[in-house]
């Protein structure tokens, strides 16, 4: 008799468990309407085409935010200005300054600043506290050529790591820890009733 009670005991624990995590394991966040993006980026006063040359840090505020966090500026080889609504216009170069998140960080909203150098970008920038800085961070930043070896300023900690890719292997194979709780609860419940009899 106590047997039975514990093997029930462990087929709800189990089926509570896998509940709770399809409920909970992925964290969803909010991205922008691309509506309003399309429109943000539509008002920037400078909007052009170019070569990232550069990519500098300038000042790592990771413990000011409590998280890995840089102030980092860009210089871009302009190939084309499309829309400039100052002297800009004739610049052969420009400095963009903009905030980066590691990409191994997952990002509440907005797209993250993916840049490395010699990508070729279309970007709008707007005046800011530094000087030129993307409208919407990555909203505002659409690669024409991307460059396959990325440089990660700030490299991703091995704990972080096997956490991360443990986590995506878990929320990847969601459906099948699901099935298989499932047929092991079936085959437990049979198990308990066969022992009644």
């Amino acid at each position: 008799m106590i047997r039975i009670k514990t093997f029930k005991h462990i087929t709800a624990l189990f089926v509570l468990t896998i509940i709770i995590h399809a409920l909970f394991a992925t964290s969803i966040f909010a991205s922008m309407d691309p509506t309003e993006i399309k429109k943000r980026n539509s008002e920037a006063p400078f909007h052009i085409i170019g070569e990232v040359i550069e990519d500098e840090m300038i000042k790592d505020l990771s413990e000011e935010k409590d998280r890995p966090y840089q102030l980092r500026k860009m210089t871009i080889a302009i190939d084309e200005v499309i829309k400039s609504e100052d002297s800009d216009a004739r610049a052969t170069t420009v400095e963009v300054f903009y905030s980066y998140h590691p990409s191994w960080i997952v990002g509440e909203g907005g797209k993250a600043m993916d840049i490395t150098i010699n990508d070729v970008i279309e970007i709008w920038l707007d005046k800011g506290e530094y000087g030129w800085e993307p409208v919407l961070s990555g909203n505002s930043v659409e690669h024409i050529k991307y460059i396959d070896k990325r440089n990660e300023p700030i490299p991703e900690p091995f704990f972080h790591y096997m956490e991360r890719t443990m986590a995506t292997n878990i929320q990847y194979n969601l459906s099948s820890v699901v099935m298989i709780g499932i047929a092991f609860s079936i085959l437990v419940m049979f198990f308990i009733g066969f022992r009644k009899r």
